[in-house]
């Protein structure tokens, strides 16, 4: 009788092997479509608001970048939108820049939602506006390539491709494949008209959606970005992305800042998802309802069952295996020891491992050809290394991230609030 680990671990590296062909077809079917580059005849006014409280050190680039954009310079303008907690240095680097285009706007309110709100309804009069983090850095052609899919009167935003920005550390290194693999999410769910995250690290709105859909939730909303996406598409709008529309954000440099930041992310997606449960299964957005919200829960719940399959079929086996084989190596000779090992090892090659390990072998080939189809450089060995090293530990700690935030979410309702990365 085939144990349940077994039969658990094949549909698992079935689906994933699935999921890698599906990402793969469905972002050549997108890629395919070609007419994004072309110059549009007249750009629409862009208003670029920058929230900040306490991002001295990087807001100075992040608005230099702003100012090298290749969008026409008259067309728009930098509104730095401070928080009335803004620190000294945040409120001293904001007051230097001396370029006409650049708006200080001192807000009366604390929280990133209000100050945003404050500059959208008494300044922001653009036909476009970009949210910007202080934190973040624009590639010059990022707002020229967003703005071209408001040529479609049914799209309400478009989002930057996020990358990290100087990568050093392992967690920022892991980040770096998490950014790269979740702008190919993004694509394919943009395609289906399904994509329902706008960030804040360089996403432009038409200026007209964001005050219909009443703009950003001031209400301790610990993910302002994925509320106002999902009020863009429940109002009839499109979302979409671009590989060439690039932006390039400063992540957490250690598991424990990272582990803290991502704590908000997932209380703030369970949060809105209860916030707006009648979307789920509602004909009225059939592709969110029935088949974006669902997959992923189904994400989630595998994620966690997989962390449990890791320790019972993997950890404490393998602290056992450890322990005994200490014993084992003490009271007897290193040659006995390798050989027996090897020959362990030929004698225990089953099917299922062979079926894991070709999966894994195209599932890695997949993804990567998948992100190189859509332009982005990577190369050959040191990013598909690091592809499956973000397959083998960093959904673990995701997965582990998601079952500690439902625990106590469930327990205590609790969610995290906006925090600046240091």
């Amino acid at each position: 009788m085939i144990d349940l680990l077994s039969l658990s671990s094949f549909i698992l590296l079935y689906a994933i092997l699935i999921a890698s062909f599906f990402w793969l077809f469905s972002y050549l079917e997108v890629g395919s479509k070609k007419g994004e580059d072309s110059k549009l005849a007249v750009y629409p006014t862009l208003a670029i608001i920058v929230p900040t409280i306490n991002e001295g050190k990087f807001l100075k680039r992040c608005v230099d970048s702003a100012l090298k954009l290749d969008y026409p310079k008259s067309k728009y303008t930098i509104y730095i939108a401070l928080n009335k907690s803004s620190t000294a240095e945040t409120v001293e680097t904001a007051a230097s820049f001396k370029n006409r285009r650049v708006k200080l706007v001192r807000c009366e309110t604390n929280g990133k939602s209000r100050v945003m709100n404050y500059v959208i309804n008494n300044f922001v009069k653009e036909d476009l506006l970009m949210v910007l983090d202080a934190d973040t850095i624009l590639d010059k052609r990022a707002a020229t390539q967003l703005v071209k899919f408001f040529k479609n009167k049914k799209v309400g935003c478009a989002v930057a491709s996020v990358q990290v920005l100087n990568p050093k550390t392992i967690a920022e290194k892991l980040q770096k494949y998490e950014y790269l693999l979740s702008f190919l999410s993004r694509k394919t769910l943009s395609s289906m008209a399904s994509l329902m995250v706008a960030h804040g690290a360089g996403t432009v709105f038409r200026t007209s959606v964001v005050k219909k859909v009443g703009g950003f939730d001031e209400k301790n909303n610990p993910t302002e970005d994925l509320e106002m996406g999902i009020k863009v598409l429940t109002s009839g709008y499109q979302i979409e992305t671009d590989s060439k529309a690039l932006s390039y954000t400063v992540v957490p440099k250690t598991f424990p800042k990272l582990f803290e930041q991502r704590k908000r992310w997932s209380s703030g997606f369970l949060f809105n998802v209860i916030k707006y449960r009648k979307i789920l299964f509602s004909q009225t957005n059939a592709r969110l309802g029935f088949f974006v919200l669902p997959l992923l829960f189904f994400s989630m719940a595998v994620g966690i069952i997989l962390l449990f399959m890791l320790f019972s079929a993997v950890i404490y086996p393998f602290a056992l295996f450890v322990y005994n084989e200490y014993q084992y190596v003490v009271n007897t000779s290193i040659n006995f020891v390798v050989s027996n090992q090897f020959n362990a090892l030929l004698f225990n090659i089953t099917s299922q491992t062979i079926f894991s390990v070709v999966t894994t072998v195209i599932g890695l080939f997949t993804i990567f050809y998948a992100l190189k189809y859509s332009g982005i450089k990577l190369n050959r060995v040191k990013d598909l290394l690091g592809i499956l090293a973000y397959i083998l530990f960093y959904l673990f700690f995701l997965s582990f991230v998601w079952l500690y935030t439902a625990i106590v979410f469930a327990i205590t309702g609790r969610s995290y609030t906006w925090k600046t990365v240091t």
